[in-house]
């Protein structure tokens, strides 16, 4: 998770200025630099320092308070499970023979492919499409879905759709992969449409699964859940003695999450007051340029659960931020432009969820999250004075929306 964006931000931080500044070569080598190589032996020393005794090597549960590494066992009152997840692939005939990444090798690799096909068209498979586009790789994506990032509301979807065409990326939308075979030194991709798609290498982001396999949990009398994932409680506790935090635990997959996850462990463990995980209120970020952030409840899980939901939506290009900076949070003043979507409870009165589009709109997101996690009236949101000129300002707008729709 931490190399994806470390990755995505070296690669993608000269978009900031509208084109790369820097060409293929050297973003690879800042993102190398970035992440030190994936190379944790900096982490180990400064662990080791402060009197962690840190051991090399695959760690098995063993039963009870104990965990097996090679040959050698080690014991404790309380073990954390953070083995995080790893790539599904799925069954595509041919795909031995072909030329193919995961994300793993995708954010590794200092190739860049002439003509690059994605299969996938989730958050990883949007960023990585835009990277490589970016730099000059003619990009495919292909999804089963009818819009990019399908678990969003399909208006942001639609909208980072506009904004990675614009990059470049061409979209096969509704079609699955049905067969794969070798061209020359590249492949062909056969969707069950009948059509195909041709390209130099394959990257499947088809999505992630919890790293469970070989873990010993039937040592601890412990079951993967319907995922694979290590099944926990409000305080990510999966049994006596025992916790999981991170992608293996099925929650958000986000490295916040799991940071997040951390600190609600450890005050477990030390036995300080803290607070549940509330994946209600996790945000989520899409990367890309500009970026894509939600938290909450999209409109239809809204209505899934059963709330009576009230909807706000708004233009970014009626903000004054995006008359200051001379064009539209998408692009030039006349193209489309960037999205706010407010969903609230008709009844209680208060925030369920956002999504948004839009310049810095992984950090602005934060207020709604805020808003969801401490179930604010909308009133108070609604009341609450932000900067001048901002994209925060939206959510302004959209709260008296709100507000208005509810008499």
């Amino acid at each position: 998770e931490a190399a994806e964006s470390v990755v995505h931000g070296a690669t993608t931080a000269p978009l900031d200025l509208a084109e790369p500044v820097a060409d293929w070569p050297a973003a690879v080598a800042r993102r190398d630099s970035v992440a030190i190589g994936q190379d944790d032996t900096a982490e180990a020393k400064a662990v080791a320092e402060t009197g962690v005794v840190v051991v090399r090597g695959h760690g098995v549960l063993a039963g009870p308070g104990r965990v097996r590494v090679g040959d050698e066992e080690l014991g404790a009152p309380a073990i954390v499970l953070d083995t995080g997840s790893a790539p599904v692939v799925p069954p595509i005939d041919g795909l031995d023979g072909v030329p193919h990444w995961t994300s793993d090798e995708a954010l590794t690799s200092a190739e860049r492919p002439a003509r690059l096909v994605v299969l996938g068209a989730g958050p990883i498979g949007c960023e990585l499409a835009q990277v490589y586009a970016t730099y000059g790789s003619a990009v495919t994506v292909v999804d089963t879905s009818d819009a990019p990032v399908p678990r969003e509301d399909p208006a942001l979807g639609a909208l980072l759709q506009t904004v990675l065409e614009a990059t470049g990326v061409a979209f096969r939308l509704g079609v699955a992969a049905a067969a794969v075979e070798p061209v020359g030194d590249g492949l062909r991709l056969h969707l069950d449409d009948g059509s195909s798609v041709e390209g130099d290498r394959l990257l499947v982001v088809t999505g992630r699964k919890p790293a469970t396999g070989g873990l010993g949990l039937e040592t601890v009398g412990l079951e993967p859940g319907g995922a694979g994932e290590v099944v926990v409680d409000a305080r990510c506790a999966a049994g006596p003695g025992i916790w999981a935090v991170g992608d293996v635990t099925g929650v958000a997959p986000y490295t916040h999450t799991a940071n997040h996850q951390a600190r609600v462990v450890l005050d477990e463990i030390l036995g300080r007051p803290g607070h549940d995980q509330t994946p209600e209120a996790l945000p989520r970020a899409v990367f890309t340029e500009p970026p894509l952030a939600a938290t909450g409840l999209t409109e239809q899980q809204a209505r899934d659960a059963g709330h009576d939901v009230v909807v706000a939506e708004v233009d970014l290009l009626t903000v004054s931020r995006a008359g200051a900076e001379g064009e539209g949070p998408l692009g030039p003043a006349d193209a489309s432009g960037g999205l706010l979507r407010l969903v609230a409870d008709r009844t209680e009165r208060r925030l369920l969820g956002a999504g948004a589009i839009g310049p810095g709109a992984d950090e602005w997101i934060a207020e709604a999250t805020v808003a969801v996690r401490a179930r604010v009236p909308l009133e108070v949101m609604a009341d609450v004075v932000r900067a001048f000129p901002t994209y925060a300002e939206a959510y302004t707008t959209g709260y008296r929306s709100l507000l208005d729709q509810l008499g």
